[in-house]
């Protein structure tokens, strides 16, 4: 294993002006750049890779995160962990990562996380109880343990990092307004989802803003549930004026929602229009492929690793100032969303 001594023989110069260079406090010291490139070039040919276990029994800092994430076995959250990996690629921390979809999974995880004297923690879809929330601040506050949340609810940090949710629904309710449509639906995911009540606070903003009303019951919950969004769609369909075109708040609840539409006897788009969120992959392969909302996983997991980072070597008193960070979501045009039908086509399907 090569040492700080074997780099600094070789150049002819101290351990010290060596260690000053490789752990960047080569400018307090009047260390000039032309001798820090040689330190870093030569560290870089021989091989020379910084113990950190070693520096952390030295200095007190830790520079491992911990990654607790209730999205692991979803193709959105697996994409927000590469994003996360990738943020740690050119840093000296590395991840310790724990799948959690529980309270008590939530309680071991943290738990873990203080005994491994973790810096920070990455919370990933994790939505816990108001009182259980206030339990997790409270032990991470006594151990100074900072935290940043995605796709969690809100005040569990006062550090965020989301997709624009929101302007997502926009998107979407613009696209089939511009088509014509008149009678959007919408259905949601768990309550507890930030993510989903941001999805349905911007439909309904977006209802207003393209000058639509909200129709009778035009508003339901699939929970992320196969059989619970079924039974929604059946709901909105068998209402006295059904919807022409419907926004869910995932792409799972979308395909779906198409393929019980079509079990009822409806024609996708040429009945019913569907939109999904989070371009999952079996949304392209759906029939029809289906338009939807994506979000920049990758880039929001790399994001948040990086705050944590910037909040880390900060200065005591910006380390507890609260940051929020919104990145954009797109829309995705696709073959599931077309022109409403007209009524008599609609009255037709209905009577038949």
């Amino acid at each position: 294993m090569i040492k700080l001594v074997d780099i600094a023989e070789q150049l002819g110069l101290s351990r010290v002006t060596v260690s000053a260079v490789l752990n960047d406090r080569y400018k307090s010291l009047g260390i000039s750049e032309a001798t820090a490139k040689r330190v870093i070039k030569t560290a870089a040919d021989m091989g020379y890779r910084r113990n950190e276990m070693a520096m952390s029994m030295k200095t007190g800092k830790s520079f491992l995160i911990g990654c607790m994430t209730g999205a692991l076995g979803l193709e959105w959250g697996g994409r927000t962990l590469e994003g996360a990996l990738l943020g740690l690629r050119d840093s000296v921390y590395s991840m310790k990562v724990e799948s959690v979809h529980s309270e008590a999974e939530n309680n071991s995880a943290i738990q873990r996380f203080i005994g491994a004297r973790v810096s920070s923690i990455f919370a990933c879809n994790v939505n816990p109880t108001l009182e259980e929330a206030a339990r997790i601040k409270e032990q991470l506050s006594r151990y100074k343990i900072l935290m940043v949340c995605n796709n969690c609810r809100q005040d569990l940090s006062h550090l965020q990092v989301d997709p624009d949710n929101f302007g997502g629904s926009l998107l979407a309710v613009r696209h089939l307004a511009e088509l014509g449509h008149k009678h959007i639906a919408f259905i949601s995911g768990d309550g507890r989802s930030n993510a989903s009540l941001m999805r349905k606070e911007g439909f309904l903003g977006a209802l207003g803003d393209c000058g639509l009303s909200l129709g009778p019951n035009f508003l339901e919950r699939g929970n992320w549930d196969y059989t619970e969004t079924e039974e929604a769609i059946e709901r909105l369909m068998s209402s006295k004026k059904a919807p022409t075109a419907i926004l869910c708040a995932n792409d799972e609840m979308a395909v779906v929602a198409i393929r019980r539409l079509q079990h009822l006897g409806y024609s996708v788009p040429n009945d019913v229009s569907i939109i999904g969120f989070t371009n999952e992959r079996l949304g392209q392969l759906a029939n029809p492929a289906l338009t939807t909302v994506a979000q920049p996983e990758v880039e929001i997991g790399k994001v948040a690793i990086q705050l944590l980072i910037e909040k880390i070597e900060a200065p005591e008193s910006e380390k507890m100032v609260p940051e929020s960070r919104v990145l954009p979501s797109t829309l995705i045009v696709r073959e599931s969303t077309s022109r409403p039908p007209k009524a008599s086509t609609r009255s037709r399907k209905r009577a038949s």
